[in-house]
């Protein structure tokens, strides 16, 4: 078989291109990224460099996120295009936009490059957003010198050299094992669109536990990984495939592991903001490239990182940090070892709840239960959750009122519920009782989609794991709400009845824009603010004397200062629709 992957035309290379760019990729990617203003290529940019120009044949090519694989492969393909500009390259992605934009960089790289401006397409050449032909391409063909398509699109029919198969795995398109085996099945009509001797390469960063990229490399497509953080070499997981320059670069380093690979964009403070936000699960396998399940990790939500103190009806403490120090004194029902603890410290400072909500998982037919979970947020980003119950029935009355005097009894001022199934019916039903019962609350439908088991760890997960969620002890001391926590995995049908960690799922969702918060900078800032606030009372001679008056007389003499009502117009206002600076009511 003729090997074109590192195929050089001399003859068609112009004298001003600088020989070494020709020879060594590396030193191409180094004029590309000068020219285009990115600066020089990070180390671990030039180690990706070295590996897609070295495997002279098919592979897999897994990087973290934000390694810059994508822009380093655009080059790879102009770089291709320079050595020899007959060479046919199809560039395929998750979505058509997806291969645009990556065809786009590579022509984008011809016309900003001095000595690659030769390439550039003539006049009658085909020019458009999906191909375009060089103009110093020589050899007839019906192929384009770089044409982008979705995975899903047409493509049997065309053929390419070189084909790059540009992050195929997304969310939405490998949620699913039929997904996952649809998109397998497009992936190998590769094999008889490529030309003799051509080469495959796949880009591409892990989403599911059972990604394709493992069943490819099972095929004998060669795996190769840059992990965001220098592996443990204790976890076999975490060694498997990884690049010989990770292991030289530690080495050469004397890097401890989890030590940033690319400390010059994303250093270790960096990465553990990522962990944060989406969760170890999704840490491990967006950056750090690892699709095993350990035995720990199958279960994601543990205990011993869920905050459980007394959640008031009207306000909670500023701060409260967590411990595992000081087990509470009732049953857990955890995997081995794993406990519910009291929180180390809490402020004795407290602030009143942004807003208090219901939110409801309605029962089918069968044995569920209808989920209920009332939440409040607070100013500081902590959502905290009074109730987590289970009502027998659905749409029966008595559940209806059960539901309606849970809203009243804590004040709520919206409930919320999923409407997936009944066409809103739950919500017709439930109206004229909360009215009757709570008089004027919002009652407000919603609907969801994707695989249950994954929707509700990716929202429960990360929130978790950073303690930003309290529950009081009425709602933890349940046996069934902490097996329905500790035994959800991403398996379907992972749980026998999951209407209440469901329900807890809405609640936080809905609440997520609250975690972004800082408690440090919201608790000075409000204290900045009650300062000002003290000194214009002072300044100002007759509320000096008024405050003087009423704060040193005895009797029921004092000031009050209401919490607002959440209507405007008999319309619930959301939190959300509050000024973020100082987390003012938006009728103030």
């Amino acid at each position: 078989m003729t090997d074109i992957s590192n195929r050089i035309n001399p003859s068609m290379i112009p004298d001003n291109v600088p020989d070494e760019a020709v020879q060594d990729f590396r030193n191409f990617a180094y004029y590309v990224m000068k020219y285009m203003g990115y600066g020089e290529p990070t180390p671990i940019q030039y180690g990706i460099c070295e590996a897609l120009q070295n495997h002279n044949n098919d592979m897999i090519l897994a990087a973290g996120r934000g390694t810059g694989k994508s822009v380093i492969t655009s080059m790879l393909a102009s770089w291709w295009l320079l050595r020899d500009p007959n060479v046919t390259i199809l560039v395929t992605s998750a979505t058509a936009q997806k291969a645009i934009d990556f065809m786009s960089m590579t022509r984008q790289i011809l016309q900003v490059v001095p000595f690659m401006s030769h390439l550039l397409p003539g006049e009658d050449d085909v020019d458009n957003a999906l191909s375009f032909n060089s103009a110093a391409r020589v050899k007839i063909s019906q192929d384009k010198s770089v044409s982008a398509a979705g995975i899903m699109s047409q493509i049997v029919g065309k053929h390419a050299d070189y084909i790059v198969g540009d992050d195929l795995e997304v969310r939405g398109n490998c949620d699913t094992q039929e997904a996952r085996d649809k998109l397998l099945g497009r992936i190998h009509e590769f094999e008889s669109i490529r030309n003799k001797g051509g080469r495959v390469i796949f880009l591409g960063t892990p989403h599911t536990r059972d990604s394709n990229y493992n069943k490819l490399a099972a095929a004998g497509y060669p795996f190769i990984k840059f992990p965001a953080e220098f592996p443990d070499s204790t976890i076999p997981s975490r060694m498997e495939n990884i690049a010989p320059w990770i292991m030289e670069r530690m080495e050469e380093l004397e890097a401890e592991p989890s030590e940033a690979t690319q400390p010059e964009r994303f250093d270790k403070e960096v990465l553990m903001e990522r962990y944060a936000k989406i969760g170890p699960a999704n840490y491990a396998l967006q950056f750090l490239l690892d699709t095993s399940i350990s035995d720990d990790e199958k279960y994601p939500i543990k205990l011993n990182n869920i905050i459980c103190t007394d959640v008031g009806l009207d306000m909670f403490h500023q701060k409260i940090q967590h411990a595992r120090s000081a087990p509470v004194d009732f049953a857990t029902y955890g995997m081995a070892g794993d406990k519910v603890f009291k929180p180390m410290y809490k402020s004795d400072n407290m602030e009143d709840y942004i807003i208090t909500t219901l939110h409801v998982d309605p029962s089918g037919r069968g044995k569920d239960e209808t989920g209920l979970v009332v939440a409040s947020a607070t100013p500081t980003g902590y959502i905290c959750i009074h109730e987590m119950i289970g009502l027998p029935g659905g749409y029966d009355e008595q559940t209806l009122i059960a539901v309606a005097k849970l809203a009243n009894q804590y004040k709520c001022q919206l409930i919320r519920y999923e409407g997936n199934f009944g066409d809103g019916m739950f919500g017709q039903l439930l109206l004229p009782i909360v009215k009757r019962v709570c008089g004027q609350i919002g009652v407000e439908e919603f609907k969801v989609t994707g695989q249950k088991e994954r929707r509700i760890l990716d929202v429960l997960e990360p929130v978790i794991a950073t303690q930003r969620l309290v529950f009081d002890p009425r709602a933890m001391n349940d046996k069934e709400n902490q097996i329905q926590l500790t035994r959800l995995t991403y398996k379907r049908g992972a749980l026998k009845h999951d209407d209440r960690i469901d329900a807890l799922s809405h609640a936080v969702s809905y609440y997520s824009e609250m975690l972004g918060v800082d408690v440090d900078a919201v608790i000075a800032a409000n204290e900045h603010k009650a300062y000002k606030n003290e000194v214009a009372l002072w300044s100002d001679d007759d509320r000096r004397n008024n405050m003087i008056i009423e704060t040193c007389t005895s009797g029921a003499a004092r000031i009050e200062n209401p919490k607002p009502k959440l209507y405007r117009q008999g319309r619930l206002i959301s939190w959300k629709n509050m000024k973020k600076g100082g987390l003012r009511w938006p009728h103030q």
